[in-house]
């Protein structure tokens, strides 16, 4: 199951740097889940998330997010300044994720 993660569409090097920071349970989540990750991923870089690794590394959570909801999390205020903000420093995604789950 854990060689699916190479279906999600990330480097190798990625994916190496995924098994030493996030861990192998982790990793093996994602990659039960790749077709979730990889839509996630994709829905990003669509609205114009550059620092897609970072998310990855950092905030892996977001990524195994139903669709539909990580895609609400957006719909809430202004993609532009949103992407903008997340463009600018990876973490401002927190402010977004916690915003609508509290």
């Amino acid at each position: 199951m854990i060689e699916n993660i190479k279906l999600i569409g990330i480097s190798d090097d990625l994916i190496n740097k995924m098994i030493n920071l996030l861990g192998y349970d982790i990793v093996l989540n994602m990659a039960c889940n790749y077709k979730l990750v990889r839509d996630n991923i994709a829905y990003l870089k669509n609205i114009g998330i550059t620092n897609i690794d970072l998310i990855v590394l950092n905030r892996e959570y977001i990524l195994l997010l139903d669709n539909d909801k990580l895609i609400n999390l957006f719909s809430n205020s202004k993609i532009e300044n949103l992407v903008g903000m997340i463009n600018e420093d990876f973490t401002n995604i927190d402010l977004i994720y916690q915003g609508n789950n509290s």
